[in-house]
């Protein structure tokens, strides 16, 4: 409160507002992560235990992380920072604040008495849309426009449904993928867990409920989830599907004889709808031929367009079939495996994850 109530007076008295922050004890922090979104969070905080007294709130940390091969733990030992496997017991009070930033584990009541002021969780969405375990992949899944991270007390025995201390909003680009959004919410979440951090005591009391209003859930994503089941997804859905979940999951379909093709680099909608493929293949089979999952490769773009459930196109540049080293471009794809269909005969790609030839 010394803060906001001298830093717009004289320079005198601003010079009492230093001495005051110098003095006061900083904090010991108990730090519960696990991935590279936890990561941004981590290293903000120990980079403020080495700053200058004026801006310092960091006394020391300790990681806890549900393994010892994740990037968490492995920047925790490499920078000699304490390191703990979850789980763990610690005695009451021995910490001053707790933070959690995409830990993937309830915290019991107990751990969160271990420190003195509770625990702080780094959220990626704007609580109480979202809550859940994959709140960036949920937003871009539904179109959202809007995202941001929310910093919330932790409650004991449920999932994000705490105070919220802070929030702060970002627009999403209508093409964004996860990849790029995730370590966006990552430094932002970092920069707010810091300002929190240095002003923990007014914002620990100005904590407001979360809104009954515009409650959401976002499931834990499996591998499953990145299968295209072309007769019941929209291009749109595809589309999305693909930016919310590739580089964190596969996104696969499967080839006539069942083997697994992970689908690579798609194409703005947009720019596939330009092609007009129903024109192009208008002489060469009949309509009802062309149904959801009809494989196409055009020569002059050297794309690969797949039919979905709208009768709208998805374009993709290359493709990863199972066995090989690395992806192959749509060139190569349909050299090596379209050609060698009579052409006459429409090829469909089709949902076989449960039949028994699945090469997966």
């Amino acid at each position: 409160m010394i803060a906001k109530s001298t830093f717009r007076c004289s320079r005198k008295v601003t010079f009492v507002y230093l001495q005051s922050f110098r003095n006061k004890s900083n904090l010991s922090v108990l730090f519960y992560g696990s991935d590279s979104f936890s990561l941004q969070s981590l290293k903000a905080l120990h980079s403020n235990s080495f700053e200058f007294e004026r801006e310092r709130v960091v006394e020391n940390v300790s990681v806890v992380s549900g393994s010892e091969n994740n990037v968490v733990s492995k920047y925790a030992k490499s920078n000699n920072l304490r390191f703990h496997l979850w789980p763990f017991e610690f005695q009451p009070h021995a910490f001053d604040i707790g933070v959690v930033a995409s830990f993937g584990k309830l915290i019991p009541l107990q751990a969160i008495e271990n420190c003195t002021h509770g625990m702080i969780n780094v959220h990626a969405s704007l609580l109480p849309r979202w809550r859940g375990a994959a709140p960036i992949q949920a937003a871009i899944l539904n179109g959202d426009t809007v995202t941001g991270v929310t910093l919330m007390k932790i409650a004991p025995h449920k999932f994000d449904v705490g105070e919220c201390i802070l929030q702060e909003a970002i627009q999403m680009h209508p093409r964004i993928t996860a990849q790029e959004l995730h370590p966006i919410l990552a430094s932002l979440g970092a920069k707010l867990l810091i300002q929190c951090l240095k002003d923990l005591d007014y914002y620990l009391s100005n904590a407001k409920k979360q809104p009954s209003e515009g409650i959401t859930l976002s499931k834990k994503i499996k591998k499953e989830d990145g299968l295209i089941v072309w007769d019941k997804m929209t291009s749109d859905e595809v589309d999305k599907r693909f930016r919310a979940l590739n580089s964190f999951f596969d996104v696969y379909t499967y080839w006539i004889d069942g083997l697994k093709l992970k689908l690579c680099d798609v194409v703005d909608p947009k720019l596939a709808e330009e092609a007009q493929i129903d024109t192009l293949l208008a002489g060469q089979f009949k309509p009802e031929q062309i149904l959801p999952g009809f494989i196409f490769f055009h020569k002059k773009r050297r794309q690969l367009f797949i039919k979905c459930c709208d009768n709208k196109w998805i374009a993709f540049e290359s493709i990863w079939p199972t066995g090989k080293k690395q992806k192959i471009n749509a060139s190569s794809f349909y050299s090596g495996y379209m050609r060698r269909v009579n052409k006459n005969t429409p090829i469909i790609l089709r949902d076989q994850s449960n039949k028994e030839n699945v090469n997966a």
